[in-house]
């Protein structure tokens, strides 16, 4: 398995299982998803992305453009995602690198995923200092000045209390914290089809409710929004359990029926098994069904090869 996987050893799941790629949020390695592992099993295989320079893959060099990012990532994985039915999920930094990662899978026409999950974000549209709840550009900052204002964000942290600690991951999410705030979605005015649910925490300080709203802008899919009650930034390793009942109630039915909606053809995989499986699903969870508008664009199933010419267009 390529060195961009790092799921969790002795976890069993069925042979048509859906996976679930999961991007970590700044400053995190692939590890923080391997909770979700035996949890999702056996109708959905955890498939946690390292990113370069964290982790177990520390001495390699980070990226700091998140379109970039994507390219390596698709670069890497392209054959894992063409391997079955998918989903994306992204928690803060992570949803952003999701969301780029889905548009550069559409340039290449590869499978497109069952559904996107963004959790813990705004919306790319909404990328930039002004739509910041807090404007203070970390990545510009100073070791002193730096933690600082990141106790201030996100509250003190007691595994970054110790000197050597923080010095050793300061340079790290320094790179993370540049990779966040100047970054430039690769289509701005581009939607795709695929169904998007956007995940937010009510005790969360980074966004607001009309933030993850605006991630209805990005598809033509109805959104689905979800709230986690009494919950801050950290759900996704401090309290992640309704989170993965609604996540597990979706891709456990998408991968008991995968195999019956195959054999009906190609067309019956990826975004479009994705809708099939949405008139099934229990979703426990505010739910919000705005429709797109039709001048915007489209970001297709299998767009045309003048679209796959360059990584990162328009950058």
């Amino acid at each position: 398995m390529s060195h961009w996987l790092l799921p969790k050893r002795g976890v069993e799941t069925n042979a048509d299982a859906v996976k679930l790629f999961c991007f970590p949020q700044a400053g995190m390695g692939a590890a923080v998803f391997h909770a979700w592992s035996e949890r999702l099993a056996p109708h959905v295989q955890v498939l946690p992305v390292e990113l370069p320079g964290h982790a177990s893959r520390m001495r390699e060099p980070r990226t700091t453009n998140m379109c970039q990012l994507s390219c390596q990532i698709v670069d890497a994985l392209a054959s894992s995602f063409a391997s079955g039915p998918y989903a994306l999920f992204g928690h803060s930094m992570g949803g952003w690198l999701a969301w780029e990662v889905l548009q550069e899978l559409a340039r290449r026409q590869l499978p497109l995923p069952l559904r996107l999950y963004v959790s813990g974000n705004r919306a790319a549209a909404l990328h930039g200092a002004e739509h910041d709840l807090d404007a203070t550009r970390l990545h510009t900052l100073e070791a002193d000045a730096f933690w600082q204002a990141f106790e201030r964000r996100y509250g003190a942290n007691p595994q970054l209390s110790e000197p050597k600690i923080k010095a050793f991951v300061y340079p790290m999410l320094k790179d993370d914290f540049t990779l966040v705030e100047t970054y430039k979605p690769s289509a701005p005015d581009v939607k795709t089809s695929v169904p998007i649910t956007a995940i937010g925490a009510r005790l969360d300080n980074r966004y607001t409710a009309s933030h993850v709203s605006a991630w209805q802008q990005h598809t033509t899919a109805a959104l689905q929004e979800v709230w986690l009650e009494g919950l801050g930034h950290n759900y996704i390793a401090d309290a992640p359990d309704s989170l993965l009942q609604s996540i597990a109630g979706q891709l456990s039915c998408a991968s008991s029926n995968s195999h019956s909606n195959q054999a009906a053809g190609p067309a019956a995989t990826g975004v479009e098994l994705g809708e099939q499986q949405l008139q099934h699903q229990r979703v426990p969870a505010t739910a919000a069904l705005n429709q797109p508008s039709s001048k915007d664009a489209v970001l297709p199933n299998q767009p045309e090869a003048s679209t796959m010419k360059h990584c990162c267009p328009g950058q």
